[in-house]
């Protein structure tokens, strides 16, 4: 291989490294911004799940929200994004009341603050989740 072609993709190769360095360098820290205040939790009848409500802090940059976790039971809630609802609001505003009414049926109660961003109507085809705003 001539000199030309070796130092194009020596160059090539580490900026791709650079790149990905930076990338990976970028989602640590902005994970480790966020921090998670469980709320409240409820196991399913049969202990098999748990949900659980939380406010999610990500910085001064960004607003509270409130998000639920729908979890086995036996898991611990993961510095992340809640898996089931999200919404606009600390939770001590939102107020969301998790009641299970069997095994597999969950209702997530709450107070509107404006913006509901995720509100999935099932968790891993084993459990249904419904919804109602306080007052309605």
């Amino acid at each position: 291989m001539d000199m030309p072609k070796k130092i194009l993709y020596s160059w090539l190769f580490w900026g791709l490294v650079f790149i990905v360095c930076m990338f990976k360098a970028c989602t640590f820290i902005s994970e480790g911004m966020c921090s998670n205040a469980i709320y409240s939790q409820a196991f399913s009848p049969n202990g098999e799940f748990k949900a659980v409500a939380f406010s999610r802090d990500c910085g001064a940059t960004t607003s509270f929200s409130t998000h639920v976790s729908l979890l086995h039971s036996n898991d611990n809630l993961a510095n992340e994004a809640g898996n089931t609802f999200i919404s606009k609001g600390s939770a001590t505003l939102v107020n969301p009341s998790l009641a299970w009414h069997s095994n597999s049926n969950l209702r997530i109660t709450f107070s509107n603050q404006g913006k509901v961003f995720k509100a999935n109507k099932e968790y891993s085809g084993n459990v249904a989740v419904s919804y109602s705003e306080n007052g309605s």
